[in-house]
Protein backbone atom coordinates (compact mmCIF):
# COMPACT_ATOMS: atom_id res chain seq x y z
CA UNK A 1 0.00 0.00 0.00
CA UNK A 2 2.98 2.21 0.37
CA UNK A 3 3.77 1.92 -3.50
CA UNK A 4 -0.21 2.74 -3.77
CA UNK A 5 -0.22 5.89 -1.95
CA UNK A 6 3.13 6.93 -3.13
CA UNK A 7 1.57 6.99 -6.54
CA UNK A 8 -1.50 8.13 -5.70
CA UNK A 9 0.34 11.26 -4.70
CA UNK A 10 2.79 11.38 -7.88
CA UNK A 11 -0.24 12.10 -9.61
CA UNK A 12 -1.54 15.00 -7.72
CA UNK A 13 1.00 17.18 -9.65
CA UNK A 14 -0.79 16.88 -12.75
CA UNK A 15 -4.64 15.99 -11.61
CA UNK A 16 -5.06 18.24 -8.82
CA UNK A 17 -7.07 20.86 -11.01
CA UNK A 18 -9.33 18.37 -12.11
CA UNK A 19 -9.85 16.17 -9.61
CA UNK A 20 -10.25 17.62 -5.81
CA UNK A 21 -8.41 16.30 -3.13
CA UNK A 22 -9.60 16.29 0.19
CA UNK A 23 -8.06 15.14 4.08
CA UNK A 24 -9.84 14.49 7.36
CA UNK A 25 -7.54 14.73 10.37
CA UNK A 26 -7.74 13.41 13.91
CA UNK A 27 -5.25 14.46 16.80
CA UNK A 28 -5.13 12.61 19.55
CA UNK A 29 -2.64 11.44 21.91
CA UNK A 30 -1.51 8.38 22.95
CA UNK A 31 -0.58 6.82 26.36
CA UNK A 32 3.21 6.62 27.27
CA UNK A 33 5.23 4.46 25.56
CA UNK A 34 2.37 3.11 23.27
CA UNK A 35 3.65 4.43 20.28
CA UNK A 36 4.94 0.90 18.84
CA UNK A 37 1.65 -0.71 19.59
CA UNK A 38 -0.44 1.67 17.91
CA UNK A 39 1.87 1.13 14.48
CA UNK A 40 1.35 -2.30 15.06
CA UNK A 41 -2.63 -2.24 15.07
CA UNK A 42 -2.30 0.21 11.90
CA UNK A 43 -0.25 -2.14 10.08
CA UNK A 44 -2.20 -5.44 10.83
CA UNK A 45 -5.37 -3.46 9.81
CA UNK A 46 -4.15 -1.38 6.82
CA UNK A 47 -1.71 -3.15 4.87
CA UNK A 48 -2.62 -4.84 2.00
CA UNK A 49 -5.96 -2.70 2.19
CA UNK A 50 -6.47 -1.13 -1.64
CA UNK A 51 -8.67 2.72 -1.12
CA UNK A 52 -10.78 3.79 -4.14
CA UNK A 53 -8.19 6.73 -3.78
CA UNK A 54 -5.34 8.03 -1.23
CA UNK A 55 -4.47 6.38 1.58
CA UNK A 56 -4.52 6.92 5.45
CA UNK A 57 -1.49 8.01 7.42
CA UNK A 58 -0.28 7.95 10.94
CA UNK A 59 2.30 11.05 12.16
CA UNK A 60 3.49 12.01 15.58
CA UNK A 61 3.32 15.41 16.62
CA UNK A 62 6.56 17.21 17.92
CA UNK A 63 7.42 21.11 17.91
CA UNK A 64 3.98 22.74 18.01
CA UNK A 65 1.64 20.33 19.80
CA UNK A 66 -1.17 21.64 21.11
CA UNK A 67 -3.21 20.51 24.66
CA UNK A 68 -1.54 17.55 25.37
CA UNK A 69 -1.93 15.16 21.65
CA UNK A 70 0.87 12.99 20.42
CA UNK A 71 -0.55 11.99 16.99
CA UNK A 72 -2.11 12.69 13.96
CA UNK A 73 -4.85 10.43 12.14
CA UNK A 74 -5.04 11.61 8.63
CA UNK A 75 -7.59 10.03 5.49
CA UNK A 76 -6.85 11.59 2.37
CA UNK A 77 -8.71 10.65 -0.76
CA UNK A 78 -10.17 12.28 -4.41
CA UNK A 79 -13.81 13.64 -3.19
CA UNK A 80 -16.68 11.06 -3.95
CA UNK A 81 -14.21 8.02 -3.77
CA UNK A 82 -13.40 7.57 0.06
CA UNK A 83 -12.91 3.51 0.84
CA UNK A 84 -11.91 0.65 0.67
CA UNK A 85 -12.07 -1.20 -2.80
CA UNK A 86 -13.25 -3.97 -0.95
CA UNK A 87 -16.01 -4.17 2.18
CA UNK A 88 -14.42 -4.61 5.37
CA UNK A 89 -15.34 -6.97 7.93
CA UNK A 90 -17.37 -5.20 10.64
CA UNK A 91 -15.87 -7.15 13.29
CA UNK A 92 -12.36 -6.78 11.63
CA UNK A 93 -13.01 -2.69 11.42
CA UNK A 94 -15.07 -2.97 15.37
CA UNK A 95 -11.99 -4.33 16.61
CA UNK A 96 -9.00 -2.38 15.11
CA UNK A 97 -11.16 0.84 16.69
CA UNK A 98 -11.68 -1.31 19.79
CA UNK A 99 -7.64 -2.25 20.48
CA UNK A 100 -6.74 1.43 19.45
CA UNK A 101 -8.93 3.11 22.27
CA UNK A 102 -6.64 1.01 24.63
CA UNK A 103 -3.82 2.58 23.68
CA UNK A 104 -5.51 6.26 23.69
CA UNK A 105 -4.95 8.76 26.81
CA UNK A 106 -8.41 9.81 26.93
CA UNK A 107 -8.39 12.48 29.15
CA UNK A 108 -6.99 14.04 26.27
CA UNK A 109 -9.47 15.95 24.20
CA UNK A 110 -8.71 14.95 20.23
CA UNK A 111 -9.70 17.71 17.10
CA UNK A 112 -10.76 16.78 14.00
CA UNK A 113 -10.93 18.54 11.10
CA UNK A 114 -11.03 18.55 7.29
CA UNK A 115 -9.87 20.42 3.96
CA UNK A 116 -8.92 20.66 0.48
CA UNK A 117 -5.75 19.84 -1.18
CA UNK A 118 -4.93 23.24 -3.52
CA UNK A 119 -1.42 22.27 -4.92
CA UNK A 120 0.64 19.41 -4.24
CA UNK A 121 4.29 18.08 -5.38
CA UNK A 122 5.33 14.70 -4.04
CA UNK A 123 8.62 14.24 -2.43
CA UNK A 124 10.21 10.98 -0.91
CA UNK A 125 8.95 11.06 2.58
CA UNK A 126 11.42 7.86 3.44
CA UNK A 127 14.25 10.54 3.10
CA UNK A 128 12.45 13.58 4.48
CA UNK A 129 9.91 12.41 7.08
CA UNK A 130 9.63 15.26 9.05
CA UNK A 131 6.97 18.16 8.07
CA UNK A 132 6.72 21.72 8.75
CA UNK A 133 3.52 22.81 8.99
CA UNK A 134 2.67 26.80 8.58
CA UNK A 135 -0.93 27.54 9.28
CA UNK A 136 -2.21 30.74 7.67
CA UNK A 137 -4.59 33.15 6.68
CA UNK A 138 -4.24 34.94 3.34
CA UNK A 139 -5.90 37.89 2.22
CA UNK A 140 -6.09 36.75 -0.92
CA UNK A 141 -5.70 33.18 -1.55
CA UNK A 142 -5.77 33.13 -5.24
CA UNK A 143 -3.00 34.95 -5.37
CA UNK A 144 -1.19 33.46 -2.40
CA UNK A 145 -1.75 29.96 -4.30
CA UNK A 146 -0.46 31.63 -8.06
CA UNK A 147 2.88 32.69 -6.27
CA UNK A 148 3.63 29.45 -4.23
CA UNK A 149 2.81 27.54 -7.18
CA UNK A 150 5.75 30.34 -9.06
CA UNK A 151 8.46 29.51 -6.02
CA UNK A 152 7.73 25.91 -5.85
CA UNK A 153 8.56 25.64 -9.75
CA UNK A 154 11.29 28.52 -9.97
CA UNK A 155 13.15 26.63 -6.64
CA UNK A 156 12.75 23.42 -7.79
CA UNK A 157 16.38 22.28 -6.72
CA UNK A 158 15.80 23.30 -3.43
CA UNK A 159 12.24 20.98 -3.01
CA UNK A 160 14.18 18.06 -4.33
CA UNK A 161 13.14 15.29 -2.24
CA UNK A 162 10.48 17.14 -0.35
CA UNK A 163 6.65 17.28 -0.16
CA UNK A 164 5.15 20.50 -0.48
CA UNK A 165 1.69 21.52 -0.67
CA UNK A 166 -1.04 24.47 -0.12
CA UNK A 167 -4.65 23.79 0.73
CA UNK A 168 -7.58 25.34 2.68
CA UNK A 169 -9.13 24.60 6.20
CA UNK A 170 -12.60 24.20 5.35
CA UNK A 171 -14.17 22.28 8.50
CA UNK A 172 -12.93 23.29 11.85
CA UNK A 173 -10.30 25.97 11.19
CA UNK A 174 -7.74 25.87 12.74
CA UNK A 175 -7.34 28.99 15.31
CA UNK A 176 -8.84 31.16 12.65
CA UNK A 177 -6.73 29.82 9.84
CA UNK A 178 -8.34 29.45 6.25
CA UNK A 179 -4.99 27.82 4.69
CA UNK A 180 -1.96 25.92 5.44
CA UNK A 181 1.39 25.43 3.35
CA UNK A 182 3.27 22.28 4.06
CA UNK A 183 7.04 21.45 3.20
CA UNK A 184 8.80 17.66 4.13
CA UNK A 185 12.61 17.30 5.28
CA UNK A 186 15.04 14.97 6.83
CA UNK A 187 15.38 15.89 10.28
CA UNK A 188 15.15 19.68 12.01
CA UNK A 189 18.13 20.44 10.88
CA UNK A 190 17.61 20.24 7.05
CA UNK A 191 14.37 22.01 7.56
CA UNK A 192 16.75 24.71 8.96
CA UNK A 193 19.21 24.04 6.03
CA UNK A 194 16.03 24.35 3.67
CA UNK A 195 14.99 27.85 4.97
CA UNK A 196 18.42 29.60 5.42
CA UNK A 197 18.68 28.05 0.94
CA UNK A 198 15.52 29.89 0.46
CA UNK A 199 16.69 32.94 2.09
CA UNK A 200 20.11 32.86 0.38
CA UNK A 201 20.68 31.24 -2.96
CA UNK A 202 16.82 31.99 -4.19
CA UNK A 203 16.52 35.93 -2.67
CA UNK A 204 15.07 37.16 -5.78
CA UNK A 205 12.65 34.44 -5.95
CA UNK A 206 11.58 34.94 -2.56
CA UNK A 207 11.04 38.58 -3.05
CA UNK A 208 8.92 37.87 -5.71
CA UNK A 209 6.84 35.85 -3.59
CA UNK A 210 6.59 38.52 -1.24
CA UNK A 211 5.10 40.74 -3.56
CA UNK A 212 3.04 38.65 -5.09
CA UNK A 213 1.55 36.78 -2.20
CA UNK A 214 -0.51 39.31 -0.59
CA UNK A 215 -0.90 39.98 2.81
CA UNK A 216 -0.72 36.87 5.03
CA UNK A 217 -1.40 36.18 9.26
CA UNK A 218 0.51 33.58 10.21
CA UNK A 219 -1.57 31.59 12.61
CA UNK A 220 0.70 29.17 13.83
CA UNK A 221 3.70 26.52 12.66
CA UNK A 222 4.33 23.36 14.29
CA UNK A 223 6.23 19.88 13.30
CA UNK A 224 5.38 16.55 12.87
CA UNK A 225 6.91 12.77 11.91
CA UNK A 226 5.31 10.69 9.54
CA UNK A 227 5.21 7.01 10.57
CA UNK A 228 2.95 5.06 8.73
CA UNK A 229 1.82 5.26 5.08
CA UNK A 230 -0.92 3.23 3.42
Amino acid sequence: MKNYLLLFFLTITLSVGAQQLVFDITEFAVEPNSQDQIGELFDEFYTDKKFKSGGVVLERLEHGSREGRTHRYVRMWELGKWGMEEDVDEYEGRAFWSRLRNFVDTSVKSERYSGRILSWKEGDTTKTPYVHIWDIKPSDPVAFKKAHDKLVEDAAEAFTDRTVGFGTYDVNQQNGASHWVVVTGSNVGDHLNFLHEIETKYSKDLTKWYESRGEVENIRDFMLQILKRY
